[in-house]
């Protein structure tokens, strides 16, 4: 039962040798993305006919030699035999693989931090020489200062005056009520000034219009002096 689930778990990475006694390998990977697993053992079980009553044969093999020494090994073959004897009398073999993966795995985490950093000083590196070698390059852009800040201001409220006006519809070009009144205002003041003058001309002897009410419809007129010395006229008034 043991030996069918740990195969489901493992998968690929468990290599059955011999069956009764069984004997198989397991492949520990200290993480799972393969771009950043720089740590991996392998384990090899020989089970006896009486386990899980007594600790089985495990063998570690180092295939991380350039980080792992022997004296690595030596601590994870300790640590593989304390869980295994802990575990006796019950099914040990994913305990004992699990606890080998977790301490592999907190190795892997610091080997990862110290990569992360190198990568991250190299990239800095290569930014700022990038960055040291653009300013030895030739000025490809004008220069931001008070004189060519006001010059693009001008130049751009002249481009909005324009689309502006480009923009102006036949509605847009109607006169408001506002502007309609404005320029009405003038023949209203116009009409003011010939009322001005009406009144000047009547304090100046003009005709009364008092007494041109007075005159009943009918009446004639009479202005002697359109009439010259000597050549007067009768007048027949019916």
């Amino acid at each position: 039962m043991e030996i069918e689930s740990i195969k489901c778990i493992f998968l690929d990475d468990l290599v059955m040798l011999e069956e009764r006694p069984f004997r198989f390998e397991v492949l520990l990977n200290a993480n799972n993305e393969l771009s950043r697993n720089h740590l991996q053992l392998k384990l090899t079980f020989e089970l006896p006919d009486d386990y899980p009553n007594v600790v089985p044969s495990i063998r570690i093999k180092n295939l991380s030699p350039d980080i792992i020494n022997n004296n690595i090994v030596l601590e994870f073959d300790k640590l593989v035999t304390k869980k295994a004897e802990e575990s006796v009398g019950t099914m040990m073999i994913y305990e004992v693989c699990e606890a080998l993966r977790e301490k592999i795995g907190e190795m892997n985490d610091i080997i990862l931090r110290k990569v992360d950093e190198l990568n991250q000083k190299d990239s800095l590196d290569t930014a700022l020489k990038s960055v040291a070698v653009k300013a030895d390059a030739p000025l490809t852009f004008t220069p931001v200062n008070s004189e060519t800040f006001a010059k693009w201001c001008d130049a751009y409220k002249e481009r909005m005056r324009k689309l502006k006006e480009e923009m102006l519809t036949e509605k847009d070009l109607k006169q408001t009520g506002r502007q309609i009144f404005d320029s009405k205002k003038l023949t209203i003041d116009d009409l003011k000034i010939e009322d001005e003058d009406d009144e000047l001309f009547r304090e100046e002897g003009g005709f009364d219009e008092d007494e041109d009410d007075e005159m009943e419809e009918g009446q004639a007129f009479y202005d002697k002096a359109l009439y010259e010395e000597g050549l007067e006229e009768d007048v027949d008034f019916e």
